[in-house]
């Protein structure tokens, strides 16, 4: 996970850094990083509502750290894209 993404998921602000981690943890358990279906049984384990889960998809979306597809009825599906300013520190 870019250290770059994960500054720009928390000023994004609200709930945005709780979702964000939520989609990066899925990403590790998927072994990608698009196509990740956000479902109600992800939001209560990391202790999320619904309603804060799509407020932080919002912001995410606003700072350009994830594209999502809704569709009625359906689990939101998440691409994690990388932050708008890629560069990483370097050791």
């Amino acid at each position: 996970m870019p250290v770059a993404w994960l500054k720009a998921a928390r000023q994004a602000g609200g709930s945005a850094l709780a979702v964000g981690l939520m989609a990066w943890h899925l990403a590790g358990l998927a072994g990608t990083h698009e196509g990740l279906r956000l479902r109600p049984s992800h939001y209560d384990a990391f202790g999320l509502s619904r309603h804060a889960v799509y407020r932080g998809l919002a912001a995410l979306e606003w700072a350009g750290l994830v594209r999502v597809t809704r569709a009625p009825g359906a689990a939101a599906t998440v691409d994690l894209l990388p932050p708008p300013t890629a560069k990483e520190p370097e050791p």
